[in-house]
């Protein structure tokens, strides 16, 4: 380990005289917990439908009960996400939503450590941590209950081993073989929490193809870390409430894991719509560092186009085709599959910052001050543009799904079985009732899911009653018939002010009379 030194050649911040690993662990610190205390202040403190997290609910609610989520099903993030909800803090969501926060700042943390060690100056690498970190982008998924912070994470643990890839030489074969087990299977675990993380593949190639054959090691990591979705037949085998796909067979299981029910928006938007998404998008790349960021961020990436090749190939390639599928996928929230790309030009923002800094020096050399100056500018920028953004990503105050989901549950009369039409209703519903288990005598049926038939026979154990005969009949979207055929109150939410509606079986009506 090399020493902590502010040597004899400057400042500690404008030199690269702060080295080895306990300098890489210091800076890396002081940006994941900067970045960690603005998520904290800006926490939502429950379940929130804010930033295109309406999954959240039943994110939550899966994580909590051993439960399968949608397709693709996410067993990397139910399964780390349930060991935050035994954290004895708050509700059930507001572990997940700090276990969000803690991967975005693990996030940015790692970038900053590669950074360092990459070689580059310490204030460089804090900046661009910084900046990441506090992007608009990252940090709404930071405080909310979604998976893409985990892949933002993800991919960060992906660059560290690109960026950092030489040659092993003579290593001991245990060593380098444990290494590329390692990358393998983060790669693995990786494609665990959300299958766009195949657009990692050249990151991966990178830390491997150094190895040599040595690096064969890390197929049988990928292989150990995609094990991670026994976690769907396992689970589902018990019969969760929330058993998305209910993989128990093999024609489920990579009918839930291969994301059929979503392939119809792979590269669906339409051609007349392709042009206002990627200026619009544009935009959005621009809000997240600026363009003076950008420009940073370029200069890097140009600056040692022969030294930085095979890095530079490597994510370039990975945010070309997490860009593409992004821009091609016909949702209102494919924006944030830009998270990867996001997290690249993070590192490169670092590398930019640094040759910044390197000329800065050299055109003012001996007037150390203005250096210093512009490290102080480099370094506080990033903070400055956060405290003003803030106000505007502050989620503390909001409330509104846990307040309409208990709204909602409060007045459904005993027994009531509950129509939802609306995945952000299904799941806030879903989250009260399962995770904080709450009316347990109430049941929730999703009218849209009702066309598959792993659900019909899922409700039908549930409810006890023949669903799939009642939706052969047509009459599934008919409340007075659902109130007949379950002999039980039925509710539905009508109106843009959500309210309740209810009705009795005929027969009850009849005697009531």
């Amino acid at each position: 380990m090399h020493p902590v030194s502010c040597g004899s050649h400057g400042p500690l911040w404008t030199k690269r005289t702060l080295t080895g690993r306990a300098a890489a662990y210091l800076c890396a610190a002081i940006v994941g917990l900067a970045s960690l205390g603005f998520y904290l202040a800006t926490l939502a403190p429950g379940l929130t439908w804010a930033y295109d997290s309406g999954d959240g609910g039943e994110l939550a609610a899966a994580a909590r009960t051993w439960g399968i989520a949608h397709s693709p099903g996410y067993p990397s993030y139910l399964l780390a996400a349930r060991a935050f909800t035994l954290l004895p803090v708050g509700e059930i969501a507001t572990r997940t939503n700090l276990f969000s926060a803690v991967c975005a700042a693990g996030t940015s943390a790692l970038i900053t450590w590669t950074l360092v060690r990459a070689g580059k100056r310490p204030v460089s690498a804090i900046s661009a941590g910084w900046a990441l970190a506090l992007s608009p982008m990252l940090w709404s998924q930071a405080i909310v209950t979604e998976v893409h912070a985990l892949n933002g994470l993800f991919t960060a643990l992906l660059l560290v081993p690109a960026a950092l890839s030489k040659p092993e030489g003579q290593s001991p074969w245990p060593r380098v073989a444990v290494q590329a087990l390692v990358v393998g299977g983060v790669w693995g675990l990786s494609l665990g929490n959300h299958p766009t993380a195949i657009f990692c593949a050249p990151l991966v190639y990178l830390a491997l193809w150094p190895l040599g054959r040595r690096g064969l090691a890390g197929l049988i990591g990928i292989l150990l870390g995609l094990a991670v979705y026994l976690y769907l037949p396992l689970c589902a085998a018990s019969d969760p409430p929330i058993n998305w796909g209910d993989p128990r067979t093999v024609e489920r299981f990579w009918w839930t894991v291969s994301g059929t029910p979503y392939r119809q928006f792979v590269f669906a938007l339409p051609f007349e719509h392709l042009w206002t998404r990627m200026l619009s998008w544009s935009g959005l790349l621009t809000q997240q560092f600026g363009w003076a960021g950008l420009m940073v961020a370029a200069w890097g990436i140009a600056a040692r186009p022969k030294v930085d090749a095979p890095l530079l190939v490597a994510t370039g390639t990975a945010m070309m085709l997490g860009t593409v599928f992004a821009v091609g996928y016909n949702t209102s929230d494919s924006y944030l599959y830009l998270i990867p790309t996001l997290v690249c030009l993070g590192l490169w923002l670092g590398t930019g910052l640094d040759q910044f800094l390197s000329a800065l020096d050299k055109a003012t050399h001996p007037r150390a001050y203005i250096t210093r100056a512009g490290a102080l500018l480099v370094l506080t920028l990033p903070l400055i543009a956060a405290v003003r953004r803030a106000p505007t990503l502050d989620l503390s105050a909001d409330r509104a799904a846990c307040d309409f989901a208990d709204t909602v549950l409060e007045r459904a009369p005993q027994a009531a079985l509950l129509l939802s039409r609306r995945d952000a209703h299904t799941f806030a519903l879903w989250y009260v009732q399962h995770a904080l288990e709450r009316r347990p005598d109430v049941s929730v049926v999703d009218l849209d899911l009702l066309g598959y038939d792993w659900y019909t026979a899922h409700s039908s154990r549930q409810l006890a009653l023949d669903v799939a005969d009642l939706v052969a009949g047509g009459g599934e979207q008919d409340p007075q018939r659902w109130a007949d055929v379950a002999v039980r109150p039925v509710c539905w939410i009508v109106g843009q002010r959500e309210e309740l509606a209810c009705i009795l079986p005929s027969a009850d009506r009849t005697r009531d009379r």
